[in-house]
């Protein structure tokens, strides 16, 4: 079986730069607007971020991606009901991502309307079959709305996927974390630090680490954060 080929983390100053520029060299670019406002968004700069998605949802409306990155950015400004908006049209465009059920799934248990949020995140599993990704996202939102049974059957699936094929240790440190095993979640978490795993550059802004106490996980994030 093929390795997985992971790329070096770029330096935010120099991804920074990069939008920039591209930006001013084509203002009509709808990913330079989208990547530029993801990039603020994962600084915490939420009333930077919103207008740069903005844009690119103008310059690019039938886009799928964009319309989970707004409503993903919408939720964490608390602003459920645009968050909702845009989730909803993210799973008009594309009905078979399971992404985008997950984030409406979401949106729906922050909003306490929990018949529909559990509707969405069972079509959503029913799309990820065999995908240890949209495994990994669905049995999180399980394990957040306190199914833990459910949550528990999908982090097997992935174990046994994983005997067969490559899964990130991210995604299962994500499950193992919010299903309460805080020791083999760090070992994933450092698993996937090794590897350049693309989404531990997202483990500073994880709110699921509220409460999490253990020292490897410390050092862990200090060493993210001098990469």
């Amino acid at each position: 079986m093929e390795e997985p080929r992971h790329l070096e983390p770029v330096p935010y100053s120099l991804f920074q730069g990069s939008a920039r520029r591209a930006i001013q060299l084509n203002p009509e670019l709808p990913a330079a607007h989208l990547w530029y406002g993801m990039f603020l968004r994962d600084q915490n700069r939420l009333t930077e971020a919103i207008p740069e998605l903005r844009r690119a949802e103008q310059l690019e409306p039938l886009s799928v991606l964009i319309s989970l990155n707004l409503a993903y950015t919408f939720r964490m400004a608390g602003d459920t009901a645009a968050a909702l908006d845009r989730a909803q049209r993210a799973v008009e465009l594309d009905p078979e991502l399971p992404s985008a059920g997950v984030l409406l799934a979401n949106i729906y248990h922050a909003r306490s309307d929990n018949g529909n949020a559990e509707a969405s995140l069972s079509r959503a599993l029913d799309h990820a079959s065999g995908n240890p990704h949209a495994l990994s996202i669905v049995a999180c939102t399980y394990a957040q709305m306190g199914d833990r049974a459910k949550s528990s059957a999908l982090f097997r699936q992935m174990e046994q996927l994983a005997t067969e094929r490559y899964v990130s240790p991210y995604d299962l440190a994500n499950v193992a974390l919010l299903l309460g095993d805080e020791e083999r979640a760090v070992d994933w978490f450092e698993a996937a630090y090794r590897e350049r795993s693309a989404g531990i550059v997202f483990l500073r802004n994880e709110k699921k680490l509220t409460g999490v106490h253990s020292e490897r996980l410390r050092l862990l994030m200090e060493k993210i954060g001098r990469g």
